[in-house]
């Protein structure tokens, strides 16, 4: 995989839809699609919970005890179409990488279901929760450091210091998702994961 400019990645998307527009709204319409399931299979549910929300006293809404078994399935079936929604995310991540890297291979809108979009799949889940995890470790300092200023009656000082901790933790997130930024082009390229290679391509692009 050569080096990509920013200037050709920036323009590429406009350049994508002016070439492609039919299927830049094949995309715009799978997500649609999805997205409209999503809510007809979780209508019934919250449906009924807006009327007795909205309606707490009337005579037709009568009080029922909780059902903890269907909240556990309706939370089950959360869980899968949210994983669902991963995966969708990543047919459309991996078709748009595919329709710039190979634009030849236009068949079906350039969406699969193949090892390409597994990985990403993976990969998204993956850094999804390394970044709640490493938003929560890194801000942990910064909340201690205001506890510690507001606790020793230096509020402005303890407030300051905690900001200037969060925003550094922001800059140190934010440049290791730039510098892995090109992992998900790279897995469409290469079939494969190479999480080193990303990182040398991205060398001295991150600004």
């Amino acid at each position: 995989m050569t080096r990509i400019s920013i200037g050709d990645s920036l323009s590429e998307a406009f350049s994508l839809i002016r070439r492609r527009p039919l299927i830049v709204v094949a995309w715009g319409l799978a997500q649609t699609l999805f997205t409209s399931g999503v809510f007809a299979s979780m209508a019934p549910l919250y449906g009924s919970l807006w009327a007795r929300a909205l309606h707490p006293t009337a005579a037709a809404f009568p009080a029922t005890p909780f059902d903890p078994v269907l909240m556990m399935r309706y939370q089950g079936l959360s869980n899968l179409l949210s994983l669902a929604g991963w995966g969708m995310t990543a047919v459309l991540y991996c078709a748009v990488f595919r329709a710039v890297l190979r634009p030849e291979a236009r068949r079906f809108a350039y969406l699969r279901l193949g090892a390409a979009e597994g990985l990403v799949f993976l990969m998204g889940i993956v850094t999804g929760i390394a970044l709640a995890v490493g938003m929560f470790a890194l801000l942990i300092p910064a909340a201690i450091i205001a506890g510690i200023g507001i606790a020793t009656h230096a509020v402005a000082i303890g407030v300051v210091l905690g900001v200037v901790a969060g925003a550094a933790a922001l800059v140190a997130l934010s440049y290791l998702a730039l510098r892995f930024c090109l992992l998900g082009p790279m897995i469409v390229d290469t079939g494969r994961l190479r999480p080193l290679e990303c990182w040398a391509l991205t060398r001295g692009a991150t600004g």
